[in-house]
């Protein structure tokens, strides 16, 4: 599964940031919802403190977690060429 997510960081007296992604939680376990929120939170809050320690006294703020209905994903650099997400038939018998 692939979801949209989006978050809000704001802190006081300063302009609030958007920024939006694509979250794909590891394969093998299962995540229930609010643990793939926690994890993708976390991460986000990690890489900003590590690009600037001020951003440890923002809010951060998880705004939009949605599921992207997607059939594959491409990414060239990979190991492999194709990532089938699912593998049900749209119906057009092909």
């Amino acid at each position: 599964m692939i979801y949209k997510v989006q978050f809000q960081i704001h802190r006081r007296g300063y302009r609030k940031l958007r920024l939006e992604g694509l979250y794909v939680p590891e394969t093998g376990g299962e995540m229930s919802v609010p643990e793939m929120k926690r994890d993708v939170t976390e991460f986000i809050k990690r890489q900003l403190s590590s690009r600037n320690k001020e951003f440890e006294n923002f809010q951060v703020e998880l705004t939009v977690f949605k599921k992207l209905k997607t059939d594959f994903m491409y990414h060239p650099k990979s190991s492999e060429e194709l990532t089938v997400i699912k593998e049900e038939s749209d119906g057009t018998g092909e």
